[in-house]
């Protein structure tokens, strides 16, 4: 529950500064689609981010246990249904990432480019890079370096908190 109460509050302190920069870097034209929300899906993001590495550093069912109780944090809020959805959502993509990284799969980026499409809407493809004069469908790599550098405070609770204490059921 501290963990979920954490990243809440790092993204509620972190995203006006972060948005800003967005802007100041990349120009006027990142406008997040959903204001209101942009702090919120901030937060799941970063959340998402972390909560991959669970998969890595504990057994499977202690993984299972600590996922249900991620989701458990947004039971009974109005965001229940919402929040739910996203951390699949951002889990299932990373997954997919990894499962093709042999096929040029980019685990690195899933998170960070899902929570671009998050904020931007359609506005995203004001972010498709271009080649020889056609659109890709690719973000520009400085926005998703940006994206990265915006989760990083996030990354590293479940790895310290496995170093440093025995998780009990």
């Amino acid at each position: 529950m501290e963990f979920c109460a954490q990243s809440l509050r790092t993204a509620k302190t972190a995203w006006p500064d972060t948005y800003k920069t967005f802007r100041d870097t990349v120009g006027r034209g990142f406008i997040v689609e959903d204001e209101p929300t942009a702090t919120f899906d901030f937060a799941l993001a970063g959340i998402a981010l972390d909560s991959q590495a669970v998969w890595k550093l504990f057994p499977k069912e202690q993984a299972d246990r600590i996922e249900r109780l991620i989701f458990k944090c947004f039971e009974s809020t109005e965001w229940e249904a919402y929040a739910i959805h996203e951390l699949k959502e951002y889990g299932d993509i990373f997954q997919r990432e990894v499962d093709n990284i042999s096929n040029d799969g980019d685990p690195v980026n899933a998170i960070p480019i899902r929570l671009l499409h998050r904020l931007l809407g359609d506005r995203i493809r004001t972010f498709y890079v271009e080649m020889s004069g056609t659109e890709t469908r690719y973000i520009s790599p400085v926005l998703a370096l940006m994206a990265q550098d915006a989760l990083t405070p996030f990354v590293g609770t479940w790895k310290a908190l496995r170093d440093r204490f025995d998780l009990l059921e």
